[in-house]
């Protein structure tokens, strides 16, 4: 991610920085040192879900997944 995106709207859609294998769709949650990953089967929660990926990330290395993000 080059720069900071700002929304107007409380929902954004933004490049997050990921790790591991991501599917479309699934919840991301946090992965430590700045970086977010797929959540498992039955982790995510309303408090620790950052977004949902809206592409695939098919490398288990770090990445950029685009995500939608809701700012509340």
């Amino acid at each position: 991610m080059t720069g900071v995106q700002t929304c107007a709207l409380p929902i954004c859609r933004v490049p997050v920085k990921a790790v591991g294998i991501v599917k479309k769709g699934q919840r991301l949650v946090s992965a430590g040192q700045g970086y977010a990953r797929a959540a498992k089967e039955g982790e995510a929660t309303a408090f620790n879900t950052i977004g949902r990926a809206l592409v695939d990330k098919t490398d288990d290395g770090v990445g950029t997944v685009e995500a939608i993000v809701i700012i509340k």
